[in-house]
C-alpha cells in the first residue's frame, strides 16, 4: 500500500508524527484502541479545512513478531486474541462517521461569503477513500464468508428451480442473466484464486534467501525448496482452512460491532510474544 501512490493507505503502529501537528488536534484519545488509526482519523477530519493529511511511506527495515507462547495451541490461542483485539477497531467507523459531518462543516465555513465548493469537494474526495478503506477491512471480513459460503448453494437451486426466475419480478430474461454473470464472475473468481497462490509462492521464493533458513532436522524443509510441493501445500491447506479462517473472523467481526454498539472502551488481552513468551516459560520452570 505504501508503494502505491493510488492507494489509500492508514498508519500502522510504527508510524511517526510531527509535535505540531499532534498538538493542534489535541493529542492521543488513549480510551480508543486501535491508537494507529484513530490518531490518522483524528489528525484527517480536524484538519479538513486545510489539505487533508496523508500517510507517506518511509522505507525502513521493521521487526514484526506475530504471537507466540510456550506452546503450538497456546499459540493458536495467543494469535485468536489478538484477532478479537484487531476486529475491535472497527470502533473507528463509529468514531469516523460520528465526526465527519463536523469536518465537512468546518470546510463550508472556512471561505467566508460563498460556499467553497472547491475543498468541500476535495475532502469528500479524500474521506471517501478512507470510509472506503476502512468499510473494506471490517465490514468484509463479518460479511464475505457467509455470502461467498451461500453463493454456490443459491446458483445450484436456482438451476435446479427454473420456475423461480420465472416469477422474478425482474423478468424471466433478465434473472437469467443476471444468474449467468454471477456464474461467470465466479469462475473468474476461481482462476484468481490459483494465481493468487502461485503469486504467494513466487513471491516466497523470491524472499527464501533473505528468509531465516529452517532448523537443522526439520522435516518441512524439502516441501518449502520445492515450488511445486509448496504450491501443493498451500492449495490443499487454502482449501480446508479457508472455511475456518471465514468462520474465525465473521465471529470476531461481529462480536467487535456487538461491543462497539455499547461501548468504544474495552479490556483485551495482549497477545505474548517471543521474548514474553520465553520468560513466561522460563518463570514457569523456576517455581
Amino acid at each position: 500500500m505504501l508503494a502505491s501512490r493510488t492507494s489509500t493507505a492508514l498508519p500502522y503502529s510504527t508510524y511517526s508524527i510531527t509535535s505540531n501537528l499532534a498538538y493542534r488536534v489535541g493529542g492521543w484519545d488513549p480510551d480508543w484502541i486501535s491508537e494507529d488509526w484513530h490518531m490518522f482519523l483524528k489528525c484527517f477530519l480536524h484538519t479538513s479545512d486545510t489539505p487533508p493529511v496523508r500517510v507517506e511511506g518511509i522505507f525502513l527495515p521493521v521487526m514484526n513478531y506475530t504471537p507466540e507462547d510456550s506452546t503450538y495451541w497456546k499459540s493458536l490461542l495467543a494469535r485468536w486474541e489478538q484477532s478479537k483485539r484487531h476486529a475491535l477497531g472497527i470502533s473507528e467507523m463509529v468514531y469516523f462517521f460520528s465526526t465527519l459531518p463536523d469536518s465537512y462543516a468546518k470546510v463550508m465555513r472556512s471561505k467566508k461569503g460563498c460556499c467553497n465548493w472547491g475543498p468541500t469537494l476535495t475532502f469528500f474526495k479524500s474521506s471517501t477513500q478512507v470510509a472506503y478503506k476502512i468499510l473494506v477491512t471490517h465490514i468484509e471480513m463479518g460479511t464475505y464468508w457467509l455470502l461467498g459460503a451461500a453463493n454456490g448453494p443459491l446458483i445450484w437451486w436456482l438451476y435446479r428451480h427454473p420456475a423461480e426466475m420465472q416469477a422474478s419480478c425482474l423478468g424471466a430474461e433478465t434473472a437469467h442473466a443476471w444468474l449467468m454473470f454471477n456464474v461467470k464472475f465466479s469462475l473468474v473468481s476461481s482462476v484468481i484464486f490459483f494465481a493468487f497462490n502461485f503469486l504467494n509462492v513466487a513471491l516466497y521464493e523470491h524472499a527464501r534467501p533473505r528468509a531465516v533458513p529452517f532448523p537443522p532436522g526439520s522435516k518441512w524443509r524439502w516441501i518449502y525448496q520445492c515450488s511445486a510441493a509448496h504450491y501443493v501445500l498451500l492449495f490443499v491447506a487454502t482449501i480446508t482452512l479457508a472455511p475456518i479462517l471465514g468462520i474465525a473472523g465473521g465471529y470476531t467481526a461481529w462480536r467487535a460491532a456487538y461491543k462497539c454498539a455499547k461501548s468504544h472502551k474495552f479490556e483485551y488481552v495482549v497477545a505474548l510474544k517471543p521474548v514474553a513468551a520465553k520468560k513466561k516459560l522460563e518463570s514457569s520452570a523456576k517455581a
